[in-house]
């Protein structure tokens, strides 16, 4: 190690593991990284949130990756955390001046958390619309405001203690710059251009919005605006954000208004920046003024799926084949393409013609756009008994169709006929970039359009864009400016899809059937929007 050495750092905390990657300030090369699991726990029986995290648990893998990275031994000239759009709750210990986890160590409520149904529904009656434009037209339980209103409304009788409430990015820069006694002050928070808060989330909301709206009791605290800047000087510059905005960071286009990022893990979000300014887009979150740079020229919009990979992930976790598979240590993937390539060879007809009658709608965890609806969820027709491997395939091929059908429609939210916008490239980064198969289908249903992925591990974006984010605020650089001017020529790479190899022949008809199938994928929500209806009617009649 080179204590002489200059660094920065970026910290990307997802929904199972912390990464840390050391990057040379100069140079921007990575030097070492370090990786920590990180669990989230869930049960459906619990009476207050029902995903949760432990803070405490975060930090702890945290500062074990900073251990073996032997951080102290660098110059860290600035440090750029990421992480999911989660909640963090304390106590804080006045005497002490000690942030205590609430009421547990269960104290951060989980992104995925959709317990705060009923606070959405009274905030969207209490917000005037204008205000919920910006949101894609209402709140969803997945947004942090309605998670805060869902704590308030749980423990309004606790007035005796002073709470503290962070988004939990904030509050691991806030903890790190704590604990390694770096400088806090870019931490403390602030209202947004237009006074709403990025994503839904606590923090950049007016003043007004907590005081008119929320009522927020004089105990409660949103952030670090209240606590104490350390005293150690330190020219450690901290900054934090959301996990997709750190994806983007790290590999969007200089050409932003021709380019839809998406970020495609666990869940998945597209992000898109413009200088058009204040055009709200019908279900869409945004705009947002302050993500790329704090003088409001660039809006930034975003859109989301909240259950994406969690799809394939669940369906391993639930069907005997795949089950089998993991138990043996192979790679599912792997199995999984060999086995359609054989299907495919010995049927003669693409896979998707073989599960032409089976239709799966995949919203688990709800739709947050572009219907911000919290009710839809999944279904399946086409389920039998069986429980083969060829069942498994075909179940896998359905998942991959409806994220497919899931893109097209958000790239077609975006080009509505009112936006003018036109999406020419879909940037693609996260877990699922990985899944070739994946990527030739979202091209082919969207007309083809280009998919470019970084060259570079695309795990790692999260951190690179962290870094990204703090060495800009370091050098008092907007980040909008960072992403127009520099050249990624070098940092990424056209997915060349492999339509013709996949899909053989019979490209034509399948393009037809999919066209047809993404019809019925948008009808299957119409008809679960439906079904709600008519039996809320049975409710609304009897009352």
């Amino acid at each position: 190690m080179n204590s002489s050495l200059q660094v920065g750092i970026g910290i990307d905390v997802g929904s199972s593991s912390a990464r840390i990657g050391v990057y040379n300030y100069y140079n921007d090369a990575l030097l070492e990284m370090a990786q920590e699991p990180v669990p989230y726990y869930q049960d459906s029986s619990k009476k207050s949130w029902k995903f949760w995290q432990k803070s405490t648990e975060i930090i702890k893998a945290l500062q074990k990756c900073l251990q073996k990275l032997n951080i102290r031994e660098y110059e860290v000239k600035s440090c750029g955390v990421s992480a999911t759009c989660s909640l963090a709750i304390f106590e804080r210990d006045l005497t002490n001046n000690m942030l205590i986890p609430y009421p547990n160590e269960d104290n951060v409520i989980f992104w995925m958390d959709s317990s705060a149904v009923n606070e959405c529904q009274w905030l969207n009656m209490q917000c005037p619309q204008q205000l919920l434009d910006y949101l894609g037209g209402k709140f969803v339980p997945e947004m942090g405001v309605p998670k805060l209103k869902y704590f308030l409304d749980e423990y309004s009788h606790l007035r005796d203690k002073h709470f503290h409430i962070f988004d939990l990015h904030q509050y691991i820069a806030y903890e790190l710059s704590r604990l390694y006694e770096w400088n806090i002050e870019g931490l403390l928070g602030r209202e947004n251009l237009n006074g709403i808060g990025n994503d839904g989330e606590v923090s950049g909301w007016s003043s007004s919005f907590y005081k008119n709206i929320i009522n927020l009791p004089s105990n409660v605290s949103i952030g670090t605006t209240s606590l104490v800047a350390n005293k150690h000087i330190s020219t450690t510059v901290v900054r934090s954000c959301i996990d997709s905005y750190a994806s983007w960071f790290a590999v969007a286009s200089p050409h932003l208004e021709t380019s839809l990022f998406m970020i495609a893990g666990t869940s998945s979000c597209y992000m898109y920046g413009t200088t058009i300014s204040d055009t709200r887009i019908p279900g869409v979150w945004g705009p947002f003024d302050t993500i790329l740079d704090n003088r409001g020229d660039f809006s930034v919009y975003a859109a989301g799926q909240s259950c994406t990979g969690k799809l394939i992930e669940h369906l391993f976790e639930s069907h005997p084949c795949a089950r089998k598979i993991l138990k043996d240590g192979a790679d599912i993937y792997q199995v999984l393409e060999q086995t359609i390539c054989d299907i495919e060879k010995n049927n003669g007809l693409s896979i998707h013609i073989l599960t032409k009658d089976m239709f799966f709608y995949g919203d688990y965890e709800g739709n947050r756009t572009p219907f911000a609806d919290p009710r839809i969820k999944g279904s399946f027709i086409g389920e039998s008994t069986d429980t083969s491997m060829l069942n498994l395939t075909y179940k896998y091929i359905c998942i991959l169709e409806f994220l497919s059908f899931q893109t097209k429609l958000i790239i077609d939210t975006f080009q509505n006929e009112n936006s003018n916008i036109h999406i020419k490239e879909l940037r693609i980064s996260g877990s699922q970039a990985k899944n070739e198969r994946l990527l030739s289908l979202i091209s082919l249903v969207n007309n083809g359009v280009a998919i470019i992925k970084p060259k570079e591990n695309v795990d790692m974006m999260g951190i690179k864009g962290a870094y990204v984010l703090a060495k800009s605020a370091k050098e008092k650089k907007q980040l909008a400016d960072v992403i127009t001017e520099r050249d990624i020529s070098n940092d990424s790479e056209k997915f060349e899809s492999l339509a013709e190899y996949r899909f053989g022949n019979d490209s034509i008809l399948l393009r037809k059937l999919l066209c047809v199938k993404y019809h019925i994928h948008l009808d299957m929500a119409k008809q679960q929007k439906r079904y709600h209806k008519l039996v809320d009617e049975v409710f609304s009649t009897s009352n």
